[in-house]
């Protein structure tokens, strides 16, 4: 089997703490926002492992621009309440 790198190792658990807090958000809605920001850095993440293991060029971009712009409307609504 082989080992995973900690790109891909942050990418699980960010995975997994994004899919336990949308399942949270669901019985308390203020966690939204930070479930969305969780999903902007999980791009983010995303972006870096298909840069450095997959070398895809075109997704790595696509998910760069997805998770920053997740990430800065995640803000804004945290920001205006």
């Amino acid at each position: 089997m082989k080992k995973l790198s900690i790109g891909m190792k942050i990418q699980l658990a960010l995975a997994i703490v994004l899919l336990i807090m949308l399942i949270i958000s669901c019985f308390y809605n203020k966690l939204i926002n930070y479930s969305e920001i969780v999903a902007g850095i999980t791009l983010l993440v995303m972006s870096y492992n298909n840069q450095k293991q997959y070398k895809r060029k075109a997704m790595t971009i696509i998910y760069a621009i997805t998770g920053i712009l997740i990430i800065a409307f995640g803000l804004f609504r945290i920001i205006n309440g």
